[in-house]
C-alpha cells in the first residue's frame, strides 16, 4: 500500500472512532415535556339501580375535554373520555370497555352541568345490551 493511501485509511479510521466515542458520551435528547395531569374526579353512573363508581381524570383545553375513565365498582370499566365544556355545559361522548363475566364494549353520552368542581346530569349507555338511560355525578377527588 502506498504511504498516502495508508495515511488516508488511518485518518478515516481515526475519524470514525472519534465520532463513535463522542456519540457514546452524548446524552440522549430530552424528551418532549410531559403534559400536566388533568384534574381527578370521583365519578358515579347509575343505570337501572346499579351504581358504577371510580375515577375520571379530565383535561380541559380551550373547551375541549379529554381524559380517562376508570370505574372499579362493581366491575372494571375503562374509557378514553372526549367531549366539550362550554361555560357550565359538560357534554361527553366516548367509547368504553367493560371486563368481567360478560365483557363488552360500548359508548356513553353524558349531558351535565358543571360548577364549583362538580357536575350532575344524565347519561346514556349503549353497546352492552339495550341502550339505557341513567344519571351521572362528578366530584373533585379529595387530595391525597
Amino acid at each position: 500500500m502506498s504511504q498516502r493511501l495508508t495515511r488516508a485509511l488511518v485518518a478515516t479510521v481515526a475519524v470514525v472512532l472519534a465520532a463513535h466515542a463522542v456519540m457514546a458520551q452524548t446524552k440522549p435528547a430530552a424528551s418532549a415535556p410531559v403534559a400536566k395531569k388533568g384534574t381527578v374526579y370521583d365519578v358515579e353512573f347509575v343505570f337501572d339501580n346499579t351504581t358504577y363508581t371510580g375515577k375520571m381524570t379530565l383535561n380541559v383545553v380551550k373547551g375541549a375535554v379529554s381524559g380517562a375513565m376508570n370505574i372499579d365498582t362493581p366491575t372494571t370499566v375503562t374509557g378514553d373520555v372526549a367531549g366539550t365544556l362550554k361555560e357550565t355545559k359538560l357534554a361527553l361522548d366516548y367509547p368504553y370497555s367493560m371486563t368481567g363475566e360478560r365483557p363488552c364494549t360500548g359508548r356513553v353520552v353524558v349531558d351535565a352541568t358543571m360548577k364549583d368542581g362538580a357536575a350532575q346530569g344524565t347519561a346514556r349507555s349503549s353497546g352492552c345490551g339495550d341502550p339505557i338511560d341513567g344519571t351521572f355525578t362528578l366530584k373533585r377527588a379529595a387530595a391525597k
